[in-house]
């Protein structure tokens, strides 16, 4: 794996397990609380920032099945990257894609079952990060459902990027529902 990617997933690591960690001193009932209408509660935002990785990993997937390797990167993917990662520093609302939304949300009955799943995914995208033969960390090997094709580390600032954006939701969350 390039040494880039294999720095930029183990941040990712770090910042998951730091979230973790704090996230397991809350009640069960208090994770699963929406602090209002139509609004998330930790455990739908968890699931989310899951369910959009893992996403992410089917893709990728998929593509490393093609004996064809996907386009190189190029200005066009640079630029994609730059725009998905400042659009996920501002303020600005956006529509969650069909298979990282409510829809797709399922009950979770411990902190436990959703944090063992999350760290699990985060495991299962290293394997096969580690699997690729050299040359993928040059070529648009991610599609994302708005910024379009660009490369593995564009992959990774943007899971980086869409975490830090929702931790700052749980931790809205968190102090509007009040103390443990």
């Amino acid at each position: 794996m390039n040494a880039k990617i294999d720095t930029k997933l183990r941040q990712l690591d770090t910042e998951l397990e730091q979230l973790l960690k704090t996230l397991i001193n809350y009640p069960h009932e208090k994770l699963a609380q929406q602090p209002g209408p139509g609004r998330w509660s930790v455990y739908e935002v968890m699931q989310h920032l899951m369910l959009a990785e893992k996403g992410g990993h089917n893709y990728l997937s998929k593509k490393t099945l093609s004996m064809k390797l996907p386009p190189k990167l190029g200005l066009g993917s640079w630029f994609r990257r730059t725009l998905t990662k400042t659009y996920l520093n501002t303020s600005i609302k956006f529509k969650a894609p069909a298979g990282a939304a409510e829809a797709a949300f399922k009950p979770i009955a411990s902190f436990a079952q959703i944090s063992g799943e999350w760290q699990q995914n985060r495991s299962n995208m290293r394997m096969l990060l580690e699997s690729l033969p050299p040359g993928w960390e040059k070529v648009q090997a991610y599609k994302h459902p708005v910024g379009g094709r660009m490369g593995l580390l564009g992959m990774l600032d943007f899971w980086e990027a869409h975490f830090r954006r929702h931790k700052k939701q749980i931790e809205r969350t968190l102090a509007e529902l009040g103390s443990k």
